[in-house]
């Protein structure tokens, strides 16, 4: 092996080569430490840069290539044999300029700087990276292998080879696993990786719970374990009776099992909503809204009221709760800035020139529903104007019109409005 490798800038070699860095292909990065070598790209765009690579690549087109195509093959190793012989040729025909062979030159030259091979070859790998889920299993496309639960939700390193599959996080190796050949239904888990909980639940069986049972003098755990088809069936209750014991103490327990149990009343129908909107006596009675009922009961003056006139009080008052209640959900929904904030709060003061019932009947949208709302615009004698409908008009032809005029050397723009009814086949306004 070569103490440095110098390739082109193919995507199996570097994935970014730059001014400032170089980026190598992983794989061909780990091929490189695997043999001890160096890898030092060639610039973009040069190819001086490994002149004897392109010189080889031009002599192994002309002696090997061009030589071979006139022949025909049947087969990858026949191509192989034929490859094999001229190169044999190439590299034992002698020089032109000087004395010796290319073989010679690599025996008496190169040969002794060569870097020695390890004993075991290199094993391709691929590389890919993922999202530990919340089963904490990863994928090498076919089947699933576990890596530790503390990792969920990090991104990790997958290198892939032929016998097996590591899993990195921050540059350490952190789980592997021998790699399965088919594909497998149920996952590779290694017990380490499970949280402690999820270890315990693999750990119940039959035998267990009969061995705590006897230690605790419980019955109750064989009746669990028999009542089904199979003792697994029983192992759910079981396992929540050791927590029931691990809480409150086998003492308790104990004492617990001793007494009788104690039937379940029978499920009863939900009868909730059946009173409707107009609820009457019966369901103040089964307790209801009871504010409203004993403001009644405490106000003598609602003696004098017959039972269909108080019943009526307490019906309207629980309709208008429940409105309230329903503009309230809306209002804390909408996430308002000032939510107590109201029309009627405004101040209408003569200097700010606003009209309180004007305003509280533009809050109503009212004048949208009349049709009050339309707008025009229009170029009236080089001015511009925009013609609104006046919301506030009792008639729907009167018209308000806002003109601008811009002096263009002061800035100063004066403002005016005008109003005046629309023409009776028209709906722009007939004068001004």
């Amino acid at each position: 092996m070569t103490r440095l490798l110098i390739p082109d800038n193919c995507k199996t070699a570097t994935t970014a080569n730059t001014r400032y860095e170089t980026v190598l292909n992983r794989s061909y990065q780990e091929l490189a430490e695997y043999y001890g070598t160096a890898i030092v790209p060639a610039r973009v765009r040069k190819p001086q840069d490994k002149s004897a690579a392109e010189a080889s690549v031009r002599f192994a087109e002309t002696w090997i290539i061009a030589a071979l195509r006139d022949r025909k093959f049947f087969s990858i190793g026949e191509v192989n044999e034929a490859i094999a012989e001229k190169l044999e040729e190439l590299n034992n025909r002698p020089f032109q300029w000087m004395a010796g062979t290319r073989r010679s030159a690599w025996l008496e030259e190169e040969k002794p700087y060569m870097l020695p091979l390890p004993a075991v070859p290199f094993e391709a790998a691929v590389w890919s990276v993922a999202k530990v889920p919340n089963d904490y299993l990863i994928s090498d496309g076919r089947n699933k292998y576990s890596v530790p639960y503390n990792l969920i939700g990090e991104k990790v390193g997958i290198r892939v080879t032929k016998t097996a599959v590591e899993v990195f996080c921050h540059g350490s190796r952190v789980a592997g696993h021998r790699r399965l050949q088919t594909i497998q239904r149920e996952p590779l888990v290694k017990l380490e990786h499970m949280p402690l909980a999820h270890q315990k639940y693999l750990a119940y069986n039959a035998g267990d719970f009969s061995r705590w049972a006897m230690s605790v003098g419980s019955m109750t755990v064989q009746y669990f374990l028999t009542s089904g088809a199979v003792p697994e069936q029983g192992c759910k209750a079981c396992a929540s009776l050791t927590k029931l014991g691990e809480r409150y103490g086998r003492e308790r327990l104990e004492n617990g099992q001793d007494r009788p149990a104690k039937a379940a009343p029978p499920d009863k129908p939900n009868d909730s909503n059946r009173f409707g909107i107009t609820r009457g006596v019966s369901y103040f009675r089964k307790g209801g809204d009871r504010r409203w009922y004993s403001s009644q009961l405490q106000d003598t003056s609602f003696n004098e009221l017959g039972f269909e006139d108080r019943l009526g009080l307490l019906v309207t008052a629980e309709w208008n709760r429940r409105q309230t209640n329903a503009v309230k959900r809306l209002i804390h929904n909408a996430h308002f800035s000032a939510p107590s904030a109201a029309v009627e709060e405004i101040a209408c003061y003569e200097d700010r020139k606003l009209d309180k019932a004007q305003m509280l009947r533009f809050s109503t949208c009212k004048f949208v529903d009349e049709g009050h709302h339309l707008m025009q615009m229009a170029l009236v004698s080089g001015k511009v104007a925009h013609f609104l409908r006046q919301p506030g008009s009792k008639t729907p032809c009167t018209w308000l019109l806002v003109s601008g005029i811009c002096n263009e050397k002061t800035g100063d723009t004066h403002i005016s409005t005008r109003t005046a009814p629309a023409s009776p086949n028209s709906s722009m306004p007939g004068s001004w």
